[in-house]
């Protein structure tokens, strides 16, 4: 059996709204946004998702070890709602879904692709619309790029036309016999690649699929868990700035990269998480919030935060302690929870000026000029940023970064025996401070 927990960040504190068994175990999962199509000046609304009917709403599809792929409504607030139910050609088990507006595609175990077409009433139909073959070996991860699908078997990765639906190029991601690749995601015009086994990443340039850089994160992990461990890439997440590595030892690496379009090699030393799972992150995701202004809120509207209050709470992650809230007449502010501080947990947060801090030991770190104007600015949202007659209000927001695993460990206390309740599923939220002047 699989369980599905479906959790809204729209209090002030993370809360599960429903939790729900689905028949087999899950593999994969995507988030499909709604499709909107224009009506015509008087035309009735749509009407409410039933099963079958997607049209116009955000749906989420999972895909199973049975080889069956579910699609579930995922509007605000939604709790389940099952649309969907169909089962892949030979019952193939599912570990890769990824979707463009028209096409939801498949990866599955037996090394083929399968693409499904959208219906009229918006649902998916059951049967594919083609099947790719690519190999004998499991399509692990799947990724859309504008116009076509990358899609990764053994150490090949396929470049798929989304519009003719057929391979029209081919990256041979490493040489050495027996590399899996297990993860892309793309920053700029360079795509990175993980195995599934191994601490190096590999990037590629998306056009002339050059090979461009290297990086292995084992040094900066073995720094802080030392001794002989093997480590390996289990998640993989691009996000403002920040590649994030999920690893197998349960903690999160975070490499700057750059943030314009262009070649997104590393460009600093990587972080790592004081926070960890007791196994390997098995998934890493973004989470947006935006705060409305003034007149477009109720005024009784709570400040958006993560503050776990929570008896099994009590160890705040970094980010998410009790914090400042900004004036309700500062709405250029989404506050998610705490600022930055200058001890070792603010080092689990990058700002968007390039400047790093690396996690190196316990105590106290001093933060750099660019960090002390961002802490600055998180305390103070009126602050302004540059000198003289052209100085811009600075505008400051956060993202949320949600990883998930078995419990729940700081690193740096010692190593103890594991109680019962800190192998239990869990997620953590981080809080990335971003800056916009």
């Amino acid at each position: 059996m699989g369980q599905i927990a479906i959790v809204s960040f729209q209090s002030p504190s993370p809360k599960v709204i429903e939790c729900f068994n689905v028949e087999s175990r899950i593999l994969c999962m995507a988030y499909v946004p709604a499709e909107e199509k224009p009506r015509g000046p008087g035309a009735p609304p749509e009407p409410e998702a039933t099963a079958g009917h997607v049209l116009g709403v955000p749906t989420i599809c999972l895909g199973t070890e049975e080889g069956s792929i579910s699609v579930y409504k995922s509007s605000q607030g939604s709790k389940k709602v099952q649309l969907q139910h169909f089962f892949t050609p030979e019952k193939c088990a599912v570990l890769s879904l990824a979707c463009s507006p028209r096409s939801l595609y498949a990866g599955l175990v037996s090394g083929a692709v399968a693409v499904y077409a959208r219906a009229e009433d918006g649902s998916w139909n059951s049967q594919p619309q083609k099947v790719l073959k690519l190999g004998v070996l499991p399509v692990r991860s799947l990724l859309m790029m504008e116009d076509s699908l990358w899609a990764a078997s053994g150490g090949q990765v396929f470049i798929i036309s989304a519009g003719a639906q057929a391979v029209e190029g081919q990256l041979e991601a490493h040489q050495e016999e027996g590399m899996v690749v297990s993860h892309l995601a793309v920053a700029g015009v360079g795509i990175w690649v993980a195995f599934t086994s191994g601490s190096t990443l590999r990037l590629f340039h998306t056009e002339t699929l050059k090979h461009l850089q290297d990086i292995n994160i084992a040094t900066p992990v073995h720094h802080m868990l030392p001794g002989p461990q093997r480590l390996s890439v289990t998640s993989l997440l691009v996000c403002h700035g920040l590649l994030m590595v999920g690893t197998s030892l349960g903690v999160v690496v975070a490499l700057p990269v750059p943030r314009l379009q262009g070649i997104p090699k590393v460009t600093g030393r990587g972080m790592v998480s004081y926070h960890a799972h007791n196994g390997p992150v098995k998934f890493l995701v973004e989470a947006t919030a935006a705060l409305k202004t003034d007149k477009d809120k109720p005024r009784d509207s709570p400040p958006l935060s993560v503050d776990p209050q929570d008896e099994d709470q009590r160890d705040a992650l970094p980010g998410e302690g009790p914090g400042p809230c900004p004036p309700r007449s500062s709405p250029d502010a989404v506050w998610l929870g705490a600022s930055l501080g200058s001890t070792t947990q603010a080092s689990d947060v990058s700002s968007s000026s390039g400047s790093l801090t690396p996690s190196q030991g316990s105590g106290s770190l001093e933060p750099r000029s660019e960090e002390g104007f961002l802490q600055d600015l998180l305390r103070h949202p009126g602050i302004s940023a540059g000198r003289g007659r052209r100085a811009r209000k600075a505008k400051a927001s956060s993202v949320l970064v949600a990883c998930g695993g078995q419990g729940h460990r700081r690193m740096s206390r010692k190593a103890r025996q594991q109680r019962p309740e800190e192998l239990v599923s869990s997620v953590m939220v981080w809080q990335i401070p971003l800056l916009n002047v």
